[in-house]
C-alpha cells in the first residue's frame, strides 16, 4: 500500500524491513476496503432508489474533482504550489458530497443545484482555491522559482551549476 510505504517507511520508520511493510500493507488495504464497503452500504441503506450505476458516477466525480482540477493546473499553470494542490485536492473531495446532498437542500439555490451535476461546481471550487492557496503560499512560490531556474537551463540543454 502506498500508505504503507510512502508514510510509515518514509516518516514513521525507515528501519522496517520488507517483510513486516507486507503485512502492514495487507492491513491498511483491509481497513480501507472495509471502510469504503462501511460508506457504501451506509449510503445504498440512506438511499435504497440508487443503483450501481449511480455508485459509480458518484464515485467518478468524487476522483475528476480531487486529481483533475490539480494535474491541470500543475501543467498548465507555472505556479500552482505544492500546499496549493493539496488544498485543490481536499476541496474538490469535500465539494463533490456537499453539492449532492447539501446545497440541493438549500431553500434558494437548492433546485438549480440538483438539476446540475455535483462536478461542474465541485471542480471549479476545487481550481479556485488551488489558484487561491498557491498565490498566498509564498515559501511554496519561492520554492518554484528554483525549480523554473532548473526546468529553463534543462530546456536550453546548459549544465546546472
Amino acid at each position: 500500500s502506498a500508505v504503507v510505504r510512502d508514510f510509515h517507511q518514509k516518516v514513521r520508520a525507515p528501519d522496517t524491513p520488507d517483510d513486516a511493510l507486507v503485512g502492514r500493507s495487507r492491513v491498511a488495504t483491509f481497513v480501507l476496503a472495509i471502510l469504503a464497503l462501511a460508506v457504501a452500504v451506509a449510503v445504498a441503506m440512506a438511499t435504497p432508489s440508487r443503483s450501481v450505476f449511480w455508485f459509480v458516477i458518484f464515485g467518478w466525480s468524487g476522483i475528476a474533482a480531487t486529481f483533475c482540477p490539480t494535474v491541470i493546473l500543475s501543467l498548465f499553470w507555472a505556479g500552482m504550489t505544492a500546499r496549493g494542490a493539496l488544498a485543490a485536492m481536499l476541496t474538490g473531495f469535500g465539494c463533490v458530497p456537499l453539492f449532492k446532498f447539501v446545497v440541493p437542500a438549500l431553500p434558494e439555490v437548492g433546485p438549480a443545484f440538483d438539476a446540475l451535476s455535483e462536478l461542474p461546481p465541485a471542480f471549479l471550487a476545487s481550481a479556485l482555491v488551488g489558484v487561491l492557496v498557491s498565490r498566498l503560499d509564498r515559501r511554496g512560490r519561492e520554492d518554484l522559482r528554483g525549480v523554473d531556474d532548473e526546468l529553463r537551463e534543462a530546456g536550453s540543454g546548459s549544465a546546472p551549476q
